[in-house]
């Protein structure tokens, strides 16, 4: 066997305490250096600070300048945080940490998760412009991209886009001084390449919004521009991501031929009268953390505010103003723990008249919602009266399905009440599963094993699935499980209550309708499961059933590890199979592995350039 170069052996050394030191949430990488790696590997000093350039300058190491000057390993980095987008040398005042957040790959919070602004939910009046947007995130970082915004002044497109900005931060895909750029087509037409040097001499732009003020935009201009624009950044390592906003629809086939992501935004009236009061009560709550005052919201003014104002931005330019109000007199008369927001500040002694005139909130609201500084406001529980919510009590708790069953990993197992009895429940709703067709998705059948389990010990984190009108079962098979279950807790003492009968029956309509007319499933295993997590999230989001599963990959070069790894992939293959094979996607190093151990144990199996599909 061959020894190891010295190169080869600083390498190793540095992947190594990369790896341990973000392990250790240690982000100094105090060993990474030329005198530490001279004493711990016997290398004249001199050579290794030879060798260590030599790295950087192949791309394998990042350099950051200071006494002593430290070098860490691209590849480990790459691995841990695959959303960073971080440079070849770091100055001395710079550190990694500056460009990701580490608490966000241990947590996995996706993209998908972490986006959750007012309308975002599933069946939200923005559920679409975010489903939409997502994918950019996952373009290949050379990628020019570009997206278009479509809506009436004051829908809020500029709000979407801060908060694009704010996740991209969340997840180590912008600096922490990235920013939203905003300009008008017709300032930065006419001279581009000097007005983008301008504008990048004193912002670091993560997203470049181009508004056109005009409503008619010449086709040739346009393409013509937008060319230009890619020419202008095609040779710049971080080119921004380019938003083009328009108040009022543009030509829908010239949009098309420049970008398939064509974002709209309806206008205030068009959105649930719950997504708008959603939206005042979080401008109040922003101006009460500003003030550090504690301040109340009168139902009437509430009424009166949505009357008044026909958009957002309108809505926040009052918030704003009646704030300042209020603030100025209660300072005045020498109140000033508290403001009190209500009919009395927006209108005269007529108000009472108008207010008669104004059609009642569809939504049941307190006469008197209190918002505290720092405080977090429980629209679930503001709502919970409500006429209108009522009627979307089916989408709630879809939506509630579709974050628990849609988008589920591996769960922890289920935790034992210490009893004989405690015990013999959670191995029969074990057992009942195991004859199940929920087998073929191990996941989803945990996940459910453990809803079930918490319907059967009256879990309070389960309430919201009361509400739901019942989902009827289809198959003989659900409603056999359904009746061996409701068997089960008869047997082990445990009467169901018609509500927890209905909340089982939709669990489980639910948990099948996601996982049928599924022919071929799909796993993704790769070294990146943050980002393999998040596109099958993003895929079975879009088409509503789980069609994509991800298996983690191992990194370890050890060779019983990778074995033990590839036995769990085969057997995850094997019972996720509907009888016409599964396709895997993997890693490119990983492929010819794969192949090879699946190969020995199944007589079909075909590599081809992207991906693996195995037949049974």
């Amino acid at each position: 066997m061959a020894m190891s170069t010295n190169k080869e052996k600083i390498l190793s050394y540095l992947k190594e305490e990369t790896l341990q030191s973000i392990n250790h949430h240690n982000f100094t990488f105090e060993k990474c250096n030329a005198l530490i790696l001279s004493m711990d590997l016997y290398i004249d000093r001199t050579n290794v600070s030879r060798i260590l350039n030599d790295l950087h300058k192949e791309g394998k190491l990042i350099k950051k300048a200071g006494r002593p000057t430290t070098f860490i390993s691209r590849e480990i980095i790459r691995n841990s945080f695959p959303f960073a987008s971080i440079p070849d040398t770091l100055n001395k005042n710079e550190t990694i940490s500056d460009f990701i957040r580490y608490d966000v790959p241990t947590k996995e919070q996706t993209i998908v998760q972490s986006f959750s602004m007012v309308g975002s939910q599933q069946n939200g009046s923005l559920y679409e412009a975010v489903t939409r947007i997502l994918p950019v995130f996952y373009l290949p970082k050379y990628f020019f991209k570009i997206f278009f915004m479509q809506g009436e002044a004051g829908t809020g497109k500029k709000f979407f886009l801060e908060e694009m900005l704010n996740r991209a931060k969340m997840l180590g895909l912008a600096s922490r001084e990235s920013s939203v750029y905003y300009i008008e087509f017709s300032d930065i037409y006419v001279n581009l390449r000097k007005t983008i040097e301008m504008m990048e001499k004193d912002h670091n732009i993560f997203i470049l919004a181009i508004e056109f003020v005009q409503k008619n935009v010449d086709a040739e201009v346009l393409s013509g521009f937008v060319h230009s624009l890619e020419i202008q950044y095609k040779n710049k390592k971080d080119a921004p991501m380019i938003a083009f906003i328009g108040a009022s629809e543009l030509q829908s086939d010239l949009l098309h031929s420049i970008s398939p992501v064509i974002l709209n935004f309806p206008s205030a009236k068009d959105r649930p009268q719950s997504e708008l009061i959603s939206i005042l009560l979080s401008m109040i709550q922003k101006e009460s953390n500003r003030l550090d005052k504690t301040m109340f919201v009168s139902s009437q003014f509430i009424q009166l505010v949505l009357h008044k104002c026909s958009n957002l931005h309108q809505l926040e330019n009052e918030i704003l103003y009646t704030i300042s109000r209020i603030l100025y007199t209660s300072s005045t008369a020498g109140k000033n723990n508290e403001l009190m927001l209500d009919a009395s500040v927006l209108l005269d002694s007529e108000r009472d008249e108008i207010i008669k005139s104004i059609p009642e909130l569809k939504a049941e609201i307190p006469d008197k919602i209190q918002i505290r500084p720092n405080g977090e406001i429980d629209f679930d529980k503001l709502f919970l009266n409500s006429n209108e919510l009522l009627a979307e009590t089916k989408n709630i708790v879809s939506d509630y399905f579709t974050k628990q069953l849609l988008i589920c990993s591996r769960v922890t197992a289920a935790v034992s009440e210490n009893s004989y009895s405690g015990d013999r429940l959670i191995s029969g709703i074990t057992k009942a599963f195991n004859k199940s067709v929920f087998c073929q998705d191990p996941f989803l059948k945990e996940k459910v094993e453990h809803m079930i389990l918490s319907v059967f010990r009256k879990d309070k984190s389960l309430d919201i699935v009361k509400e739901t009108p019942s989902m009827d079962i289809q198959t003989p098979q659900m409603k056999a499980l359904l009746n061996n279950l409701i068997q089960l807790a008869q047997t082990n003492h445990c009467k169901l209550s018609k509500t927890q009968e209905k909340m089982i029956q939709s669990i489980l309509a639910y948990a099948h309708l996601i996982m049928s007319d599924i022919h071929i499933p799909v796993i993704i295993t790769s070294k990146y499961h943050l980002l393999a997590s998040n596109y099958a999230n993003l895929f079975n989001l879009f088409f509503d059933r789980r069609i994509i599963h991800t298996f983690p990959a191992v990194l370890s070069g050890k060779r019983n590890e990778t074995r033990t790894n590839l036995e769990n992939l085969y057997e995850f293959a094997v019972s996720i199979n509907r009888g016409q094979g599964v396709l895997i996607l993997s890693d490119a190093d990983m492929k010819q592995t794969i192949t090879n151990y699946f190969f020995l144990r199944r007589r079909y199996c075909l590599i081809m350039s992207s991906f693996i599909p195995l037949f049974w």
